[in-house]
């Protein structure tokens, strides 16, 4: 179990770490020996899930939500390893594992883009549009996704593109083009749907994600060996949970954690102005999902990206964003 949470990591798990899964390993033993497995099995199973559904850095308290939500679910939904079942909608047919750029596969990123669909849809809506559905190709930042008949993919090109590009963004950590494809009858392949150009800021499918996208911020290491990037996916994956989907959506995705100050308080970056502002609405939230990752008190201020990497190393430093919400 310990071993499984290093490779989650891509660090060895601190005292205060190994004391708390140890303490989770003894509150769920009862639940997961109803279930026929063990604690152990559990505990594993919980950190490949975290790590299936995007998070890049796997908190006790992520395993131990998991762990509850298992603990709660009937016992017929219940796997013999102790994992509930997947949802019907998950189970589709075997196709080619594509490797994505994210360094997931293609059958485990879909997985995860239809469970966060089924947060938005509902589960009939979901069957229907999505069933024997599966990713079957990516170049150059889009996706091809293959769907069932030509009428679902028009269906899906003209009412739920939006939602489906932002979801597969999301599981893919960058921003994606999708397009869909799908059999004519008698026909051994279809014609791609492809999402239509949009006007509007920051929209244009012209551009291509890899290459003209946002910089990745620096990389630094915080206190208990965490990066901040580490940090930041996992302050991300908690707002999801506590945030509306439009603000976590527009304001929060975004955003990057780009340093620390010399008295310890993180720099967070926000793509403009306007994002700055209403990110710093959230600051509240933001720190108190840091002190829980970092396990201390944590200050953090919001500034315009752009701005603050103008700034010379030991520059002033730039107007907070965050100082008109406080």
């Amino acid at each position: 179990m310990l071993s499984c949470f290093t490779s989650a990591n891509g660090r060895e798990a601190s005292p205060l770490e190994r004391e708390l899964l140890a303490e989770l390993e003894t509150e769920f033993d009862a639940a997961a020996r109803r279930a026929g497995a063990t604690a152990a099995d559990w505990l594993v199973a919980a950190i490949r899930e975290a790590v299936n559904s995007g998070s890049r850095f796997v908190a006790p308290k992520r395993i131990r939500e998991i762990l509850a939500r298992w603990a709660a679910e009937p016992g017929d939904r219940l796997r013999s390893s102790g994992a509930p079942a997947p949802d019907p909608i998950a189970s589709l047919d075997l196709s080619p594992d594509i490797p994505l750029p994210h360094g997931f596969g293609s059958r485990r990123t879909w997985e995860f883009t239809l469970r966060l669909l089924s947060q938005a849809l509902d589960p009939a809506e979901l069957e229907r549009l999505f069933a024997g559905s599966a990713i079957s190709g990516y170049q150059s930042g889009t996706v091809t996704v293959a769907v069932s008949s030509q009428q679902i993919a028009a269906r899906l090109m003209t009412q739920y593109v939006d939602l489906v590009t932002r979801k597969l963004g999301d599981a893919m950590r960058r921003p994606v083009r999708v397009r869909f494809i799908a059999p004519d009858a008698g026909a051994e392949e279809a014609e791609p749907l492809k999402v239509p150009p949009r006007a509007g800021p920051n929209r244009s499918p012209e551009v291509e994600p890899e290459r003209n996208g946002p910089a990745p911020p620096p990389r630094f290491t915080l206190a208990g060996g965490l990066t901040n990037l580490q940090v930041w996916a996992a302050v991300q994956d908690e707002l999801f949970r506590r945030l509306t989907p439009a603000n976590y959506e527009t304001w929060v995705r975004p955003s990057v954690l780009l340093a620390q100050d010399g008295d310890g308080s993180l720099v967070i970056g926000a793509s403009n102005a306007l994002a700055g502002r209403r990110l710093a609405r959230f600051l509240p939230e933001i720190e108190l999902a840091l002190r829980g990752i970092l396990e201390q008190p944590v200050r953090a201020r919001i500034v315009v990206s752009s701005e603050w990497q103008r700034l010379p190393a030991s520059g002033n430093a730039p107007p907070r964003a965050s100082d008109e919400a406080r």
